[in-house]
């Protein structure tokens, strides 16, 4: 019979180890956000502000 131990497997149970994952997985997620937003946006920057702000 094979006996073992789970405790010593979770990276949660190291001080912090929790907090780490979830920054790394925000900080992650929020770049592959970002990226995503800069490649998928439908005009160009320059053509955006120009409709946002109307010229005199």
């Amino acid at each position: 019979m094979i006996s073992h131990n789970y405790e010593q497997d979770n990276d949660a149970s190291e001080p912090g180890g929790f907090w780490v994952g979830l920054l790394a997985g925000l900080l992650i997620g929020g770049l592959a956000g970002a990226l995503a937003l800069l490649l998928l946006a439908p005009q160009s920057g320059k053509k955006t502000r120009a409709k946002a702000v109307p010229e005199k």
